[in-house]
């Protein structure tokens, strides 16, 4: 993430949930965030704007791909996780891949 934590970065776009189980149909998400219902949601532009509260630690972030670390010399780089995906800057991992987050 960046600044206020607006960003975060992804290998992949994931699904868009309200697309998924409230539609039956498949979205890009571009948000990842909470919803004005309370629970949190990868959402597409269109979700964002109608469910989401907004961008910034403990709202919500934009999802922005950024291919996973490929080089080992990469990997040893505190800015990576030990999967490859880039978690942030010099302050510290601002973003936990899946993996990471499942204790992987």
């Amino acid at each position: 993430m960046s600044g206020g934590g607006e960003i975060a970065y992804v290998t992949a776009l994931p699904d868009c949930d309200i697309c998924t189980h409230l539609r039956g149909e498949r979205a890009a998400a571009a948000y990842d965030g909470a919803t004005i219902q309370g629970p949190w949601a990868n959402m597409c532009e269109a979700d964002f704007g109608r469910y989401g509260v907004g961008l910034g630690r403990g709202r919500g972030q934009r999802l922005v791909v950024r291919p996973a670390a490929q080089d080992p010399q990469d990997r040893q780089d505190p800015r990576y996780c030990k999967h490859g995906t880039f978690i942030g800057g010099p302050g510290g991992p601002d973003y936990l891949c899946g993996p990471c987050e499942d204790g992987l």
